[in-house]
Protein backbone atom coordinates (compact mmCIF):
# COMPACT_ATOMS: atom_id res chain seq x y z
CA UNK A 1 0.00 0.00 0.00
CA UNK A 2 1.23 3.43 -0.57
CA UNK A 3 1.83 6.17 1.51
CA UNK A 4 3.44 9.62 1.12
CA UNK A 5 6.46 10.40 3.29
CA UNK A 6 4.61 12.12 5.92
CA UNK A 7 2.73 9.25 6.71
CA UNK A 8 5.53 6.32 9.22
CA UNK A 9 4.50 2.58 8.46
CA UNK A 10 4.07 0.51 11.43
CA UNK A 11 7.11 -1.94 11.08
CA UNK A 12 9.14 1.53 11.17
CA UNK A 13 8.39 2.39 14.56
CA UNK A 14 10.54 0.47 16.49
CA UNK A 15 13.72 1.18 13.95
CA UNK A 16 12.69 4.95 14.90
CA UNK A 17 12.69 4.11 18.67
CA UNK A 18 15.95 2.28 18.29
CA UNK A 19 17.55 5.40 16.60
CA UNK A 20 16.52 7.75 19.49
CA UNK A 21 17.81 4.81 22.13
CA UNK A 22 14.31 3.94 22.96
CA UNK A 23 13.10 7.12 24.10
CA UNK A 24 10.14 9.14 23.03
CA UNK A 25 10.62 10.93 19.92
CA UNK A 26 10.44 14.52 20.26
CA UNK A 27 8.80 15.23 17.04
CA UNK A 28 5.41 14.16 16.34
CA UNK A 29 4.45 11.20 13.77
CA UNK A 30 1.66 10.44 11.52
CA UNK A 31 0.19 6.72 11.19
CA UNK A 32 -2.82 5.25 9.50
CA UNK A 33 -3.91 1.88 10.95
CA UNK A 34 -6.67 -1.09 10.81
CA UNK A 35 -8.14 -1.26 14.42
CA UNK A 36 -7.81 -4.76 15.78
CA UNK A 37 -9.19 -4.13 19.39
CA UNK A 38 -10.04 -1.03 21.54
CA UNK A 39 -11.22 -0.41 25.26
CA UNK A 40 -14.16 0.90 26.09
CA UNK A 41 -13.39 4.17 27.88
CA UNK A 42 -12.02 3.95 31.69
CA UNK A 43 -11.66 6.67 34.72
CA UNK A 44 -8.05 7.17 35.85
CA UNK A 45 -7.11 8.64 38.74
CA UNK A 46 -7.50 12.32 36.25
CA UNK A 47 -8.40 11.69 33.42
CA UNK A 48 -10.64 8.96 31.30
CA UNK A 49 -8.71 6.66 29.44
CA UNK A 50 -8.98 4.52 26.02
CA UNK A 51 -6.22 2.47 24.13
CA UNK A 52 -6.89 1.21 20.23
CA UNK A 53 -4.39 -2.01 18.79
CA UNK A 54 -4.13 -1.09 15.10
CA UNK A 55 -2.43 -3.21 12.57
CA UNK A 56 -1.35 -2.28 8.90
CA UNK A 57 0.16 -4.17 5.60
CA UNK A 58 3.63 -3.79 7.16
CA UNK A 59 2.47 -5.78 10.62
CA UNK A 60 3.91 -9.58 11.01
CA UNK A 61 1.44 -12.11 11.48
CA UNK A 62 1.47 -14.01 14.26
CA UNK A 63 4.83 -16.52 14.57
CA UNK A 64 6.16 -18.22 17.92
CA UNK A 65 6.30 -16.77 21.18
CA UNK A 66 5.33 -16.61 25.02
CA UNK A 67 1.11 -17.94 25.70
CA UNK A 68 -1.35 -15.94 27.28
CA UNK A 69 -2.66 -16.96 30.40
CA UNK A 70 -5.09 -20.01 30.23
CA UNK A 71 -5.59 -22.67 32.60
CA UNK A 72 -5.90 -24.77 29.40
CA UNK A 73 -2.75 -26.94 29.17
CA UNK A 74 -1.24 -26.85 25.61
CA UNK A 75 0.62 -29.99 24.59
CA UNK A 76 4.09 -29.45 24.58
CA UNK A 77 4.83 -30.78 20.51
CA UNK A 78 2.76 -28.15 19.67
CA UNK A 79 3.78 -24.51 18.80
CA UNK A 80 2.63 -21.91 20.52
CA UNK A 81 1.02 -18.96 18.74
CA UNK A 82 2.17 -15.18 18.99
CA UNK A 83 -0.69 -12.89 20.28
CA UNK A 84 -1.10 -11.16 17.03
CA UNK A 85 1.39 -8.45 16.76
CA UNK A 86 -0.31 -4.97 16.81
CA UNK A 87 0.25 -1.49 18.07
CA UNK A 88 -1.04 -0.20 20.91
CA UNK A 89 -2.91 3.78 20.94
CA UNK A 90 -3.30 5.58 24.35
CA UNK A 91 -5.72 8.14 24.23
CA UNK A 92 -6.57 10.57 27.46
CA UNK A 93 -9.68 12.63 27.93
CA UNK A 94 -11.42 14.85 30.11
CA UNK A 95 -14.97 13.89 29.06
CA UNK A 96 -15.25 10.15 28.37
CA UNK A 97 -18.14 11.83 25.09
CA UNK A 98 -14.62 13.31 23.46
CA UNK A 99 -13.09 9.78 22.50
CA UNK A 100 -13.53 8.79 18.69
CA UNK A 101 -16.49 6.05 17.84
CA UNK A 102 -15.36 2.72 16.53
CA UNK A 103 -17.63 0.79 15.61
CA UNK A 104 -15.88 -2.50 14.85
CA UNK A 105 -12.59 -4.07 14.10
CA UNK A 106 -11.77 -3.15 10.37
CA UNK A 107 -12.51 0.44 10.78
CA UNK A 108 -9.56 2.73 9.73
CA UNK A 109 -7.80 4.89 12.27
CA UNK A 110 -5.80 7.95 11.19
CA UNK A 111 -3.13 9.28 14.18
CA UNK A 112 -2.25 12.62 13.76
CA UNK A 113 0.46 14.37 15.34
CA UNK A 114 0.89 11.69 18.23
CA UNK A 115 4.31 10.96 20.09
CA UNK A 116 5.97 7.78 19.59
CA UNK A 117 7.22 6.34 23.17
CA UNK A 118 7.83 2.73 24.01
CA UNK A 119 6.53 -0.04 27.13
CA UNK A 120 8.73 -2.59 27.92
CA UNK A 121 10.64 -1.68 24.27
CA UNK A 122 7.64 -2.29 22.03
CA UNK A 123 6.48 0.68 20.44
CA UNK A 124 3.58 2.72 21.64
CA UNK A 125 2.01 5.76 20.38
CA UNK A 126 0.50 8.73 22.78
CA UNK A 127 -1.93 11.29 21.69
CA UNK A 128 -1.63 14.61 22.50
CA UNK A 129 -3.70 17.36 23.35
CA UNK A 130 -2.87 18.81 19.71
CA UNK A 131 -3.00 15.23 18.48
CA UNK A 132 -5.84 14.10 15.76
CA UNK A 133 -7.49 10.53 16.00
CA UNK A 134 -9.24 9.90 13.51
CA UNK A 135 -12.00 6.98 13.11
CA UNK A 136 -13.12 5.96 9.71
CA UNK A 137 -15.67 3.74 7.83
CA UNK A 138 -17.95 3.55 5.07
CA UNK A 139 -21.14 5.32 5.63
CA UNK A 140 -23.01 2.61 4.49
CA UNK A 141 -23.29 -0.66 6.23
CA UNK A 142 -22.46 -3.85 3.85
CA UNK A 143 -25.04 -6.02 3.35
CA UNK A 144 -24.37 -10.23 2.80
CA UNK A 145 -22.94 -10.59 -0.75
CA UNK A 146 -22.00 -6.86 -1.09
CA UNK A 147 -19.06 -5.83 -2.67
CA UNK A 148 -16.34 -4.42 -0.36
CA UNK A 149 -16.70 -0.76 0.04
CA UNK A 150 -14.57 1.02 -2.66
CA UNK A 151 -15.09 4.77 -2.74
CA UNK A 152 -12.12 7.81 -2.02
CA UNK A 153 -15.19 10.40 -1.82
CA UNK A 154 -15.83 11.53 1.57
CA UNK A 155 -19.35 11.87 1.68
CA UNK A 156 -19.40 7.86 1.73
CA UNK A 157 -17.32 7.76 4.80
CA UNK A 158 -18.05 7.74 8.42
CA UNK A 159 -16.13 9.95 10.21
CA UNK A 160 -15.67 10.21 14.06
CA UNK A 161 -12.92 12.05 15.50
CA UNK A 162 -10.83 13.72 18.81
CA UNK A 163 -9.76 16.79 16.63
CA UNK A 164 -9.62 20.33 17.12
CA UNK A 165 -10.40 21.98 14.03
CA UNK A 166 -13.90 21.73 11.97
CA UNK A 167 -15.32 19.09 10.72
CA UNK A 168 -14.66 19.70 7.15
CA UNK A 169 -11.18 21.13 8.02
CA UNK A 170 -10.66 17.99 9.66
CA UNK A 171 -11.65 15.78 5.93
CA UNK A 172 -9.21 17.50 4.14
CA UNK A 173 -6.22 16.25 6.02
CA UNK A 174 -6.97 12.65 5.28
CA UNK A 175 -5.48 10.38 2.58
CA UNK A 176 -8.76 9.54 1.41
CA UNK A 177 -7.02 6.61 -1.17
CA UNK A 178 -4.70 5.56 1.55
CA UNK A 179 -7.75 4.85 3.88
CA UNK A 180 -9.84 3.37 1.29
CA UNK A 181 -7.03 0.86 0.39
CA UNK A 182 -6.37 0.16 4.28
CA UNK A 183 -10.14 -0.37 4.53
CA UNK A 184 -10.23 -2.75 1.85
CA UNK A 185 -6.91 -4.70 3.17
CA UNK A 186 -7.92 -4.88 6.84
CA UNK A 187 -11.57 -6.75 5.71
CA UNK A 188 -8.86 -9.75 4.13
CA UNK A 189 -6.87 -9.70 6.35
CA UNK A 190 -9.34 -9.68 9.87
CA UNK A 191 -10.99 -12.77 8.15
CA UNK A 192 -8.52 -14.80 6.71
CA UNK A 193 -5.83 -14.94 9.48
CA UNK A 194 -5.99 -14.89 13.32
CA UNK A 195 -7.26 -11.53 15.24
CA UNK A 196 -6.09 -13.78 18.76
CA UNK A 197 -3.92 -16.03 20.08
CA UNK A 198 -5.51 -19.75 20.15
CA UNK A 199 -4.05 -19.76 24.13
CA UNK A 200 -6.05 -16.89 25.51
CA UNK A 201 -9.47 -18.14 23.74
CA UNK A 202 -11.14 -19.91 27.01
CA UNK A 203 -14.26 -21.74 27.01
CA UNK A 204 -17.63 -20.93 29.40
CA UNK A 205 -17.03 -23.64 31.54
CA UNK A 206 -13.69 -22.34 32.38
CA UNK A 207 -14.19 -19.05 33.35
CA UNK A 208 -14.73 -19.46 36.96
CA UNK A 209 -11.34 -21.53 37.42
CA UNK A 210 -9.64 -18.89 35.61
CA UNK A 211 -11.10 -16.43 38.18
CA UNK A 212 -10.00 -18.17 40.38
CA UNK A 213 -6.41 -18.53 38.73
CA UNK A 214 -5.72 -15.24 38.91
CA UNK A 215 -6.89 -14.25 42.44
CA UNK A 216 -4.74 -16.95 43.76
Amino acid sequence: IRRPKSVVPLSNLLPLLRQNNMNALKQSITVYGVVLGFTHPELTRNDWKMTITIIDDTTHLPDQAQPCPTTEKIPSHEPVKLHVPCTTIIIFAKDRSKFPMIRSAGDVVCCQNVTLQQYKTIPQLRAQKSSNVIVLGPGKIRSPGEELHNSTNPDEWFVSCTCQASYFDTLATIDWALANSLWRWGQRRLSQHPTISRTCRISIGLVGAFEQTISD
